[in-house]
């Protein structure tokens, strides 16, 4: 085989100073390095390649040299920094040189196995987001057989068929196709191929659109998503790994080619399987419930001894008692005789529990100026965000926002409640609202923060 994979690619870089390319996994060649710059310096480009594994052995300035002209520089593997507690630093540090080498007459292209979404904006701009993006057309038939020049024109129309124009699938298929195994072995040489490339491209788009495909395919069946209901770059990532196509006609958001479902569905678990270390989104979700357990938690307590006096422990519970006795001996091995020997027996109960006992008190006092209706709303919203934290899933799109939203509320309320109305006097229910919000945490954060 001879490259020509990326002639299409070659020729739409050669129309901008500064792009990017998604080279996704279905998108990849076996030999991708070296047919990407082979068709480059085919097209007429000095390609000259910037590996970031070696930009953070040497730094930008070695990488991209001051003073050259009428190169191409090629910046391979940029998820190679993403991978980076200084990540942000690292790409602040290659706007000058990238800009040098733009100014002094040179092109820049950017190519990651990544979407250019997953890489995050650090103050300022970044060279990633700033590049325009680069699609490359589907595989054809005239050009696998310019690749591989031995296929009959019926067997190239058969694979890029079957390839769905994809650039690993054709090539693939048409190494199996030209093997001697038997018929059996070749199909199942395929779908094995299918299989690891499609696994290969769902881990390439970060946890983010694993954990929304995952609750949209594996949970739900969806394969058809209406446009409304997806974010743009979700949709712009997801067509650029080759995973998804646009109807235009119904507006919907067609996910995986109808042959490769099944298979897709598989791929897609074993890729969610494979992630082991949380996303970044994990931990901040974990603090921001951490923060709303334990106010809600100090509410509701101050809320019970509000109602019930010093015997709030006993009163309050009610038929959780039983089961926050039984939980507190089981874990601390101590002689605990009833809820009057827990300190904070609030501490035993499960948010949804949590959630279930404010709204039952709220209808008694007034706990943190919140409704009964709205602490079950609360439940509703978060408690399914906590679960799938306790069972260590991906988080979903949305879920740090949806946490962060409700502590803004909870916050507001408890501030706002606290303080007497102009022009008359405290009176039992403020005195009331008072014990209870005196002693929560204040959620502080602005409008929008997340």
């Amino acid at each position: 085989m001879t490259a020509g994979w990326y002639a299409d690619v070659a020729e739409r870089i050669s129309s901008a100073n500064y792009t990017f390319f998604h080279a996704a996994a279905l998108r990849r060649s076996a030999n991708f390095v070296d047919d990407l710059l082979g068709d480059l310096r085919d097209r007429g480009f000095d390609a000259l390649l910037v590996d970031c594994a070696e930009v953070l052995r040497n730094g930008w300035r070695s990488a991209l040299p001051v003073g050259q002209s009428g190169n191409l520089y090629v910046i391979w593997r940029p998820e190679a920094l993403l991978r980076r507690s200084d990540f942000e630093d690292l790409i602040r540090q290659a706007r000058p040189p990238v800009h040098s080498a733009l100014m002094e007459g040179n092109r820049v292209v950017i190519v990651s196995t990544m979407p250019q979404m997953m890489f995050p904006v650090p103050v300022g701009s970044s060279v990633i987001a700033d590049a325009a993006k680069v699609h490359p057309q589907p595989v054809s038939a005239t050009l696998l057989r310019r690749v591989v020049p031995s296929l009959s024109s019926d067997t190239a129309e058969r694979i890029v068929l079957r390839a769905r124009g994809c650039v690993a699938l054709a090539e693939g298929y048409a190494l199996v196709d030209r093997s001697t195994a038997s018929g059996n072995q070749k199909s199942r040489e395929a779908e094995a191929l299918l299989l690891a490339t499609l696994r290969e491209a769902f881990a390439e788009l970060g946890p983010e659109i694993l954990a929304l495909l995952e609750h949209l395919v594996l949970e739900c069946g969806v394969v058809d998503v209406p446009q409304m209901d997806l974010r743009d770059h979700w949709i712009a990532a997801l067509e650029d790994a080759g995973l998804a196509t646009i109807d235009d006609s119904t507006e919907l958001v067609r996910l995986f080619h109808p042959s490769w479902r099944d298979t897709a569905r598989l791929a897609l678990s074993q890729a969610l399987r494979a992630v082991l270390q949380p996303p970044s989104a994990w931990q901040k979700i974990a603090t921001s419930l951490f923060e709303l357990e334990r106010t809600v938690r100090s509410v509701v307590s101050q809320g019970l001894e509000a109602r019930y006096g010093e015997g709030w422990r006993q009163a309050g519970l009610g038929p959780l008692a039983p089961k926050v006795v039984a939980l507190a001996r089981a874990e601390t091995q101590s002689d605990v005789g009833s809820v009057a020997d827990l300190h904070s027996p609030l501490d035993w109960l499960v948010l949804d529990q949590l959630f279930a006992l404010a709204a039952e008190t709220a209808q008694h006092v007034r706990l943190g100026g919140i409704s009964s209706r709205e602490w079950r709303q609360f439940s509703e919203r978060v408690v399914p965000v906590r679960n799938r934290m306790s069972h260590m899933r991906l988080p979903r799109p949305g879920d740090l926002d949806e946490v962060r939203r409700t502590l803004r509320i909870l916050g507001a309320r408890i501030r706002t409640t606290s303080v007497p109305s102009a022009g008359r006097q405290p009176g039992p229910a403020d005195r009331d609202l008072n014990s209870v919000s005196a002693g929560a945490p204040r959620a502080t954060h602005p409008p929008g923060a997340s």
